[in-house]
């Protein structure tokens, strides 16, 4: 059977777009110098000790210390184990729920939700209804009982963190309750951390300098305006402490598992089925004539996939995906798997130097549904 007459797989021509439709050129410093000065004069430094006080009333009633009680084996004399991390209370769906890490939770199972105690500013203290998580993403969301138009919730930010943003950390390091630190947004995208023994799979997370410590993770990262841009999640530590890199996961990702947790009581993560070159080399970029490194070289397409349908072929360079500027591989690993199974997507990339756009309809991940395996995305 010939399947490119059946029609069943894209024709693609040549886009009429200009490469540098995709590649932006880069803003000038006098540009950002001068925007930088009128920042400066239009936030006086000697009015954010002002700012960061209103920031603080404004957040810290939403946040929650967690603590887990973990019983001790029967006939055993040991006594009750009680671990402690952060939350946040916001509202999704109509109701009000705790955002925190999965393995903050992790040493009480799903069905123990009575082992969890919530304790939320003013001294109130609350039992979850449900436990519900996501393993490879440390994504957990704690569902409450009765009336909790009392609880104050925090609002979740539209827009993503940015280099250089100042941010600040909220929580319950070593027990400390409802603590504040302040920092800046260092890095964004980090990957291939090793973080909550390992077990998180999909990464992207933010970086900053805010002081994050144990009892810490959960926690909201907010920026000035007081809203939610991640949940702290681990540090980068040779002894267990604040080494000064702390990492949380953004906000937009947080929210799309949550929403999917709530909605069906478990996440799925859309699939292209390509395999992904990890980094271009200077004669590959010379060889697509890229000013810089940038975008995801596919190495092998699955048969029968998605990406094999819209035209995708091995050698082709991704440049953009669904509006998204590819920076490298590990952002198309990210992007793919939060996409949601059945929506259309549009992929621009390089063949030949020729710029192409294609679309496809995102499957379910074959792991959705089984145990994980390491299918690419």
């Amino acid at each position: 059977m010939d399947f490119f007459s059946t029609g069943l797989y894209a024709q693609l021509a040549p886009s009429p777009q200009k490469i540098e439709a995709i590649l932006p050129e880069m803003e000038s410093r006098d540009a950002i110098q001068k925007r930088l000065a009128a920042s400066l004069s239009a936030n006086p430094l000697e009015g954010i000790s002002t700012s960061l006080r209103d920031l603080t009333y404004w957040v810290r009633p939403s946040v929650v210390q967690l603590e887990v009680r973990i019983p001790a084996p029967k006939d055993s004399k040991m006594p009750t184990i009680v671990e402690k991390g952060s939350g946040v209370l916001v509202r999704l769906q109509n109701q009000t729920v705790v955002l925190t890490n999965n393995h903050v939770l992790q040493q009480s199972p799903s069905e123990h939700p009575e082992r969890i105690l919530i304790r939320v500013f003013g001294g109130e203290s609350l039992t979850p209804a449900s436990i519900l998580r996501d393993t490879e993403t440390d994504v957990a969301v704690l569902t409450l009982n009765g009336s909790t138009e009392r609880l104050v919730t925090a609002e979740l930010t539209s827009r993503p963190a940015q280099l250089g943003d100042l941010v600040c950390s909220f929580g319950h390091p070593f027990g400390l309750e409802q603590s504040l630190a302040l920092g800046i947004v260092g890095g964004l995208g980090r990957c291939q951390l090793k973080l909550a023994g390992g077990t998180i799979r999909y990464q992207y997370f933010i970086q900053t300098d805010a002081p994050m410590n144990p009892g810490s993770s959960g926690g909201p990262l907010v920026n000035l305006r007081g809203e939610v841009v991640g949940l702290a999640t681990g540090i980068a530590s040779s002894s267990g402490g604040n080494n000064g890199i702390g990492f949380a996961i953004p906000c937009h990702l947080v929210k799309k598992i949550a929403d999917q947790l709530l909605t069906t009581g478990r996440a799925e993560r859309g699939w292209l089925g390509v395999q992904l070159v990890p980094a271009l080399t200077s004669q590959q970029l010379v060889a697509f004539g890229l000013p810089r490194a940038v975008g995801a070289m596919v190495m092998r397409v699955e048969a029968g996939s998605p990406a094999e349908i819209a035209g995708i072929r091995p050698g082709d360079l991704l440049l953009r995906y669904d509006g998204d500027l590819l920076e490298r591989a590990e952002h198309l690993t990210m992007l793919v798997p939060f996409s949601a199974p059945g929506s259309t997507v549009t992929i621009d990339f390089l063949r030949d130097k020729m710029l192409y756009q294609t679309r496809f309809t995102v499957q379910t991940h074959p792991s959705s549904s089984s145990t994980p395996t390491n299918t690419p995305p």
